[in-house]
C-alpha cells in the first residue's frame, strides 16, 4: 500500500523524496508478492557431460569430478566416459541443492 503524498511539500526536493519513496515501496511490495514459477523438467531428458558442463558454466573436468565423487549421478551406456549422460532431473536437483532453491 502506498503512503499518501503530503498535499503541500515544503520544497521540490521533499516532493521528489515522497514520490521516490512511494515508488520504492510499491516495487518492494510487488516483488514480495511475486511467486516464482515452477521449473518443469522432462524426466527422460539426458545431457552429455559436455552439455551439463555448459549448463553449469563449469569445465568438463569439474563435472567428471562431481560424477566420480557421487555428487552428480549419471546414467551409463557402456563402459566409457563417452557414454555417460546426466538426467535433467538430477542436474536440476544438483543445482537446487547448491543454490538453496526450492526443489522442482
Amino acid at each position: 500500500m502506498t503512503e499518501p503524498l503530503d498535499p503541500q511539500p515544503v520544497t521540490i526536493e521533499a516532493l521528489i523524496r515522497q514520490v521516490v519513496r512511494s515508488e520504492v515501496i510499491a516495487l518492494r511490495d510487488a516483488d514480495a508478492s511475486r511467486v516464482r514459477p515452477e521449473v518443469v523438467v522432462d524426466p527422460l531428458r539426458l545431457y552429455s557431460v559436455a552439455a551439463a558442463a555448459g549448463i553449469l558454466a563449469m569445465s568438463k573436468v569439474w563435472v567428471y569430478k562431481q560424477i566420480s565423487d557421487g555428487s552428480l549421478p549419471v546414467v551409463e551406456f557402456g563402459d566409457t566416459r563417452a557414454r555417460q549422460c546426466v538426467r535433467a532431473v538430477d542436474l536440476q536437483r544438483f543445482i537446487n541443492d547448491r543454490s538453496g532453491a526450492r526443489p522442482a
